[in-house]
């Protein structure tokens, strides 16, 4: 298992097909909700991969700017078929590393309500009150990140 931080249209067009699989078609989420105007290779967002043992990529989520001091992930995605084996864990630790490397404080995201047991072990924190999302019920939640100095 390898994670990349996304650098060409190949690697994009990977996640992008992730997400689709996952958000469009499974949960049924419109396009034009899904995909945005930071779906593009940009200074301001990181998109990290996931790939499994055979080279096969699997995951990805988005890393963007949200305060002078936070960031929000977003658009976490494993396929169907890699789910429960740690993927999602691996994909969370490497968006807290660039976190961390770029002196970010905080991490925000905004958690589907099925997935808040998961985050929740990751140490993420509930911040407000569920909302609706594209059809989705929702849940803000953060976390504060520990300094390597």
């Amino acid at each position: 298992m390898r994670v990349v931080v996304v650098r060409s249209q190949q690697e994009l067009d990977a996640c992008l097909m992730i997400r689709h699989e996952v958000f469009i078609v499974e949960q049924r989420v419109p396009e034009d909700l899904e995909v945005d105007e930071w779906d593009q290779l940009c200074t301001d967002v990181t998109h990290v991969l996931m790939y499994d043992d055979l080279q096969y990529p699997v995951a990805t989520a988005r890393l963007k700017p949200y305060q002078v001091d936070s960031v929000k992930i977003q658009r976490v995605a494993v396929r169907r078929s890699h789910r429960r084996q740690g993927y999602g864990r691996l994909i969370m630790r490497a968006l807290e590393d660039i976190a961390k490397d770029n002196h970010y404080r905080k991490i925000i995201l905004d958690a589907q309500c099925h997935a808040q047991k998961f985050y929740e072990q990751l140490y993420y924190q509930k911040s407000g009150d569920r909302f609706v999302e594209a059809g989705i019920e929702h849940i803000h939640m953060e976390k504060m990140l520990k300094r390597t100095e």
